[in-house]
């Protein structure tokens, strides 16, 4: 320690050091959970948003299927809150094994949003491009049965 400097200054240099940016990066590495993970990715949450939007807009238009999914609702709460106080006991005994897996699915994960960059686009994106697709599809199919005789395509049917 410098001779100039004060234990309290020496100590919060300390504490930076450990606290900074790259340890809370190394803290939240073995926090993630492959679960949250999965749930962050865009395609992922935002189909979630569009059927959570669509399911709280049925139970608005539809008095007897609010009564029924409000009820159905308070089951499933129920029965995982009951599932949950059951397993904590086994959880808390296979913690490390439970650990060891979500290490190697994020480490799957990972390898899977390389190879399927679509993971990270939102789901309004990906129905464009299967549109886009499907579109480009047919009409490859089309152009394809008009050049066969009897009408039949060798594209999807072999002779």
């Amino acid at each position: 320690m410098a001779s100039n400097e004060s234990p309290d200054v020496v100590s919060q240099s300390i504490a930076q050091s450990t606290t900074g940016p790259a340890a809370d990066e190394a803290e939240q590495k073995v926090n993630e959970n492959v679960a949250d993970r999965v749930a962050s990715l865009p395609l992922v949450s935002s189909a979630y948003d569009m059927v959570s939007a669509a399911y709280t807009s049925t139970k608005e238009s539809h008095p007897y299927m609010k009564s029924v999914c409000d009820m159905a609702e308070k089951g499933v709460k129920t029965i995982a809150s009951v599932a949950v106080s059951g397993a904590q006991p086994i959880l808390t005994k296979l913690e490390p094994q439970i650990s060891t897996a979500n290490e190697y699915a994020l480490k799957g994960l990972g390898k899977l949003e390389e190879k399927l960059p679509i993971l990270q686009q939102p789901t309004d994106k990906v129905i464009q491009i299967i549109i886009i697709i499907y579109y480009y599809l047919l009409n490859l199919y089309a152009a394809q049965s008009r050049r066969t005789p009897g009408g039949k395509s060798s594209f999807l049917h072999s002779n």
